[in-house]
């Protein structure tokens, strides 16, 4: 069992890589490093940020794969604006909750089935490196 409890009160911050202050990123690869698995690092700049998800969950990239359902410690791709996946969370061992964090709000755990997140869920993927 991963504890992930002292996450609980954790702050965003824009480019945040822990350990005080984390973004979605960050929260990530703090989460898949505890359970020993990783993910790239991107230095922060919005571009850098939008291009490190997006290659992340690029099919023709190594870094993950997409897997047809949520596994635990999977990546969750979130659509949280138009036509981009802009967010990203890691699927907790039950399969049915997600740990992430956004702007304003402290580090959360939410459902993956509440109405709000299953319209917005773009697709699960496994990390392998």
């Amino acid at each position: 069992m991963v504890n992930l409890t002292d996450l609980l009160t954790k702050k965003h911050k824009t480019g945040g890589r822990g350990p005080d202050f984390y973004d979605c990123l960050g929260l990530s690869q703090e989460i898949l490093r505890r359970v020993g698995r990783s993910i790239p690092n991107y230095e922060y700049s919005e571009d850098i940020e939008m291009e490190g998800i997006h290659s992340l969950i690029d099919q023709g990239r190594e870094e993950a794969i997409e897997l047809e359902r949520p596994e635990p410690w999977s990546i969750v791709a979130i659509q949280t604006v138009p036509k981009f996946v802009t967010h990203i969370g890691i699927v907790l061992d039950d399969c049915r909750n997600f740990i992430h964090i956004l702007e304003k709000v402290n580090v959360k755990v939410d459902s993956l089935n509440s109405p709000y997140w299953r319209t917005k869920t773009r697709g699960f993927y496994r990390s392998v490196i």
